[in-house]
């Protein structure tokens, strides 16, 4: 939800939080951010139509998806980081969330060469070490990582139809969300 939310401006971020969240009625939330209720209901209408239309539906191009899942797994594994430079967007956004729990990017990384930088960075580090299976994570392709018989880490991979690259790529280390996670 964070990260669907970041998508929105900080007024319309304001209006769908104390609107969904908090229940607040749009004379309260008009009173607030001192503007007019009609302003605040069409603000309310817009957040909501952008986070409807960018939540994660089954991909369209699966094989190509299913190959960048692989590409992914085969990089981590293996450290040969030709292919995954290629199977980056210019404008890729990579978001971790550790939870506080294990170690874990503070801000979103953005762009190739960065989100490059740190991939090549945390496999160095052996942060992939265990066994990388595709799996289907909200609707996308992702790579569910077990290590001692536990899931230790969920790689959610956002595939841009347009260039059919990775556009964007989660990656969940926090224990507390992966505990309804079952091992294959």
């Amino acid at each position: 939800m964070l990260v669907l939310l970041d998508q929105l401006s900080p007024v319309e971020r304001a209006v769908f939080v104390l609107r969904e969240a908090f229940t607040y009625n749009y004379e309260s939330i008009a009173g607030v951010l001192e503007k007019s209720e009609v302003n605040c209901r069409k603000i309310y209408s817009r957040a909501k139509r952008k986070l409807k239309n960018d939540l994660a539906v089954h991909p369209e191009n699966t094989e190509h998806v299913d190959f960048l899942a692989k590409t992914f797994i085969e990089v981590s594994m293996t450290g040969n980081f030709d292919e995954m430079i290629n199977a980056l967007a210019e404008d890729v956004v990579l978001v971790t969330d550790g939870g506080g729990n294990v170690p874990s990017a503070l801000y979103p990384i953005v762009n190739k060469k960065r989100v490059f930088a740190f991939i090549k960075g945390v496999t160095a580090k052996a942060s992939f070490v265990g066994e990388l299976l595709p799996v289907m994570v909200n609707g996308q392709t992702g790579i569910l990582q077990i290590k001692d018989g536990q899931p230790i880490r969920v790689v959610s991979l956002e595939l841009d139809s347009e260039r059919n690259n990775m556009r964007s790529i989660y990656i969940v280390s926090n224990p507390e969300k992966l505990t309804h996670i079952s091992v294959p």
